[in-house]
């Protein structure tokens, strides 16, 4: 890709709404883009370098799992329970 490209496929992730994680082969993260960060509340120092054993997430590692497979009803919002 050439540097224009580059620059707006950044931006797009950057400021993309829907979470975005790149992990490595090891699985660890090392990418999280901003919503990451809104969703969760932690920082991207806390998360990258680490798999999510290491660091979930969320306090419950199969939350997102849960929900997945359908969890409790609900919207995402609500089970999410933020914005």
């Amino acid at each position: 890709m050439n540097d224009n490209t580059d620059d707006m496929f950044r931006a797009l992730v950057e400021n993309s709404p829907d979470v975005i994680v790149r992990y490595d082969l090891e699985g660890r993260r090392r990418y999280a883009n901003p919503a990451w960060v809104r969703l969760t509340g932690h920082d991207f120092g806390e998360i990258l370098g680490r798999t999510v054993l290491e660091r979930p997430m969320m306090p419950d590692p199969g939350f997102f799992h849960q929900m997945l497979m359908g969890g409790s009803g609900g919207s995402m919002r609500e089970k999410l329970n933020c914005c």
